[in-house]
């Protein structure tokens, strides 16, 4: 392609009957499969999902709440796959984070177990590894 050539780009909505407010949006592989999914929360009692590639299918992972600033998709357990640290500012003002099923289920259909990590004032956050692992 030469530096004059446009790129061009598809409109796609994933899902006009998404999630109420959705503040935050994130990118991350959900299932396994190396393929980033979509996460989408509500800031307005909505439920917090998540879109699987390639056709946009809908998963609940937690269903009402009221995040608002931050999302991330990342392996908080150090289990291998990808977990989702979370800002619940506007209704409990803490951080959370949603414990993947995988390796052992499916994150398509089993449960994902809350964490609190607590507060107060969890509104921007960055991460950075402590163990010296690597990322």
């Amino acid at each position: 392609m030469s530096s004059h050539e446009r790129i061009r780009f598809e409109h796609i909505v994933i899902d006009a009957e998404g999630p109420a407010d959705p503040h935050i949006k994130a990118v991350g592989d959900i299932n396994g499969d190396g393929i980033p999914e979509v996460i989408i929360p509500s800031s307005r009692g909505g439920p917090l999902v998540w879109y699987e590639y390639p056709n946009w299918t809908k998963h609940v992972i937690a269903p009402a709440g009221n995040w608002s600033c931050y999302a991330r998709v990342l392996d908080m357990d150090g289990d291998g796959d990808g977990d989702i640290l979370i800002s619940d500012w506007s209704a409990n003002n803490r951080i959370e984070w949603y414990e993947n099923p995988l390796p052992d289920g499916n994150p398509a259909v089993d449960p994902w177990k809350r964490h609190i990590i607590g507060g107060p004032r969890a509104h921007d956050m960055t991460w950075v590894i402590l163990t010296g692992m690597g990322v």
